[in-house]
């Protein structure tokens, strides 16, 4: 469970937290709840499902304790954007279609920020983010089709 849960379990700390060194402490607690909490695993869902549920009420938990509002899109480095195989024109484009993206995602409510997170960074499909947030799929599909409609709006009116 541990090693495929890891990999999603960091990219969406990442993407909640903007810190690499906070992300993988935050992960390690979620994986030392999920140690703890193992018993009573249910399997409504899958393992991957389960430990991002975790994930989101550390996450939760952390900004609570700090007393912070989650550290802004804009602030996550570029350089962690795809670049294989790109020539150096593509790379340049990229890095700039994400300065975009990033600047305007900084605007969304963190609620709306968690949702993107879980669909685009941990990569989970529109039933485990209603398994983790514990809503109805159909509330996700709504929610994640709003705020991109949202989103190209937004970035029109910063391209236009």
């Amino acid at each position: 469970m541990y090693e495929e849960c890891l990999p999603v379990v960091l990219k969406y700390m990442l993407a909640r937290v903007r810190d690499p060194v906070l992300a993988e402490d935050l992960a390690g607690d979620v994986f030392e709840r999920a140690v703890r909490a193992w018993p009573t695993f249910e399997h409504r869902s899958s393992p991957t499902t389960w430990v991002l549920g975790i994930a989101h009420h550390v996450v939760s938990h952390h900004w609570r304790k700090v007393r912070t509002q989650p550290v802004q899109v804009a602030e996550v480095p570029a350089e962690h954007i795809d670049t294989n195989e790109a020539t150096p024109e593509e790379q340049v484009e990229r890095y700039d279609d994400a300065e975009r993206v990033r600047r305007v995602l900084a605007h969304l409510p963190a609620k709306e920020q968690e949702l993107l997170a879980l669909r685009f960074a941990a990569d989970l499909s529109f039933r485990d983010i209603a398994a983790v947030l514990e809503v109805r799929e159909v509330t996700v599909r709504v929610r994640v089709h709003r705020v991109m409609r949202r989103l190209e709006r937004m970035l029109l009116v910063v391209e236009g």
